[in-house]
């Protein structure tokens, strides 16, 4: 009561604050994207939309309503009755929900309409419970239905929509986004894992776009190696790591509306059916999870208008089990459409202190130390050759408790190091016991064997050529191998000798490649060199 008093005071004195302050959320429950307030049927006009609040049992906490008209800053959001819009996703650092719907007030016709005339809207929505509205985009999923957004801070805002694909921009962005691919289209919902934006698309699979969260035009977007690219209709889904012996996110699981919750486990670097449950009957849509070592709760809309659970205890690759449990019903003239864990303050179970590399003779010797570990699960010791891709080491459980405690790891497979020279980048994967995880800041070591010394590579961004100077210790011939981010050979084949002192190179014909990043390695006899380049 004493906000709603604030709020007329503050509207009556002509000043309009940024956010709109509701009820803060509970950590542990979950958030459902409901269309409809039940007075009238759905239709393809605008219809109020609501964050509805559940226990993981099904019980209602609250309904946080998102605004019916412009109020300052703030715009209305509201979504097409009758469109499958309106998924929801939490932010990587877990204290943003995020939301989109057009700025119109109920009953307007939003159907096919210009987004320059009705402005798409992203909402963020804190886990404190302030709303923010003041995201309106002019040409994002014009003639078509804004489906979903994704940020990792608060700032940075990623869009999917049913036309003019992926989008990127920045929260209180009033006007025009970057387009970051031109096919396809058609998207449906983003998520980022691992510090990679995603999309689902239409006709089936998931995608990569790009390489990380990018934020410029030209990206590419590449389906999951396994995952079929027709047959399905997948909407949200959810990665979890689940076997340290693999690096990264392991385990996928999809809403397919067609084909029921699919489950995938990456086997060999292809992602590998692991079975389904559900009939293309309950149309699934909305999906998020939680896990517990190897058990995984899922929770999931379908049909419109069911939110149900289903418990996972298969683990890595084992065949999907479970029965789904029935925990909500959406009210006559309403529906469910998307669903994620509510958003909370995110405090790692963890706390480190510090963490080295160094070399010992023919081993690096990791090292690190904790202030205090509760509910915690382990460490996963990660290794890269190139800053940017990380291979798991091996893992090492936590000690609970609040004492400081000290921990090393030995990494002995370091011959390449020792017989080619370069560096080695080490970082830990510190995972709670619900799969949380948070990797620490990464700490390098250098193995310089002196054969190899870059003077300077220019330009950096290139556009069509490059040129290298290096310095050599003695004469050699050598390989020059030009990769993409993911590792693969766009350019080799390229043959140089390389005299005593100093050496300019000259590589021509780029102009073919695409922007992003890529990997020039030069190689010889005793040594080699990767250096990073951008286009």
């Amino acid at each position: 009561m004493i906000r709603k008093v604030l709020l007329m005071i503050w509207l009556g004195a002509g000043i309009t604050p940024a956010t709109i302050a509701q009820s803060a959320f509970t950590p542990g429950n979950i958030v459902i994207y409901r269309v409809g307030d039940g007075s009238s049927a759905l239709s393809a006009t605008a219809r109020p939309v609501f964050l509805d609040e559940y226990t993981t049992t099904g019980t209602l906490v609250q309904s946080v309503p998102m605004p019916t008209s412009v109020s300052g800053a703030n715009r209305a959001l509201t979504a097409q009755g009758t469109a499958f819009m309106g998924w929801i996703t939490r932010s990587t650092n877990r204290e943003y929900l995020a939301v989109v719907g057009f700025n119109a007030t109920p009953g307007t016709s939003v159907s096919l309409s210009n987004a320059a005339t009705i402005n798409r809207v992203v909402g963020l929505i804190r886990y404190d419970g302030t709303i923010n509205t003041t995201t309106a985009l002019s040409d994002y999923a014009s003639a078509g239905q804004p489906m979903a957004a994704i940020t990792n801070d608060g700032t940075n805002i990623w869009a999917t929509g049913s036309t003019g694909g992926v989008r990127y921009t920045t929260a209180g962005t009033v006007g025009t986004t970057v387009q970051l691919a031109t096919t396809p289209t058609n998207l449906r919902v983003p998520e980022i894992n691992d510090g990679q934006l995603y999309v689902s698309l239409p006709a089936g699979g998931v995608a990569t776009v790009g390489t990380g969260l990018p934020t410029t035009a030209g990206q590419t977007i590449t389906i999951l190696p396994g995952l079929p690219s027709s047959g399905g209709s997948p909407y949200q889904y959810v990665f979890m790591d689940m076997d340290a012996g693999v690096a990264g996110s392991d385990v996928l699981y999809i809403a397919d509306a067609t084909n029921g919750i699919l489950k995938f486990s990456l086997v060999g670097g292809t992602w590998t059916a692991n079975g389904s449950a559900g009939v293309g009957t309950d149309v699934y849509r909305g999906l998020t999870a939680t896990r517990s070592g190897s058990t995984v709760t899922l929770y999931a809309t379908r049909a419109n208008s069911q939110l149900v659970s289903l418990v996972d205890a298969s683990g890595y690759n084992g065949t999907l089990s479970g029965t789904p449990t029935l925990l909500a019903t959406a009210a006559t003239n309403t529906a469910f459409r998307g669903v994620a864990l509510s958003p909370t303050i995110f405090n790692l179970p963890v706390k480190l202190l510090s963490i080295t590399a160094q070399r010992n003779e023919k081993a690096v010797l990791v090292n690190w130390s904790t202030a205090s570990e509760t509910n915690f699960s382990h460490f996963e010791v990660e290794r890269s050759e190139d800053g940017l891709h990380f291979t798991t080491l091996g893992k090492i459980n936590g000690t609970p408790g609040n004492r400081v405690q000290s921990y090393q790891f030995t990494d002995k497979a370091i011959d390449n190091a020792l017989r080619l020279g370069g560096t080695f980048y080490y970082r830990l994967k510190m995972v709670d016991m619900d799969g949380s995880f948070e990797h620490s800041k990464v700490v390098t070591v250098r193995f310089d064997i002196g054969f190899i010394e870059l003077q300077s590579i220019y330009p950096n961004p290139f556009i069509g050529e490059i040129k290298i100077k290096l310095y050599m210790q003695k004469a050699t011939d050598a390989d020059i191998i030009l990769m993409d981010a993911l590792g693969r050979s766009v350019m080799r084949g390229i043959k140089k000798q390389l005299l005593k002192g100093e050496n300019v190179i000259t590589i021509p014909g780029l102009h073919r490649l695409g922007t992003g990043t890529y990997l020039l390695k030069i190689v010889t006899k005793e040594s080699s060199k990767t250096i990073r380049l951008v286009k």
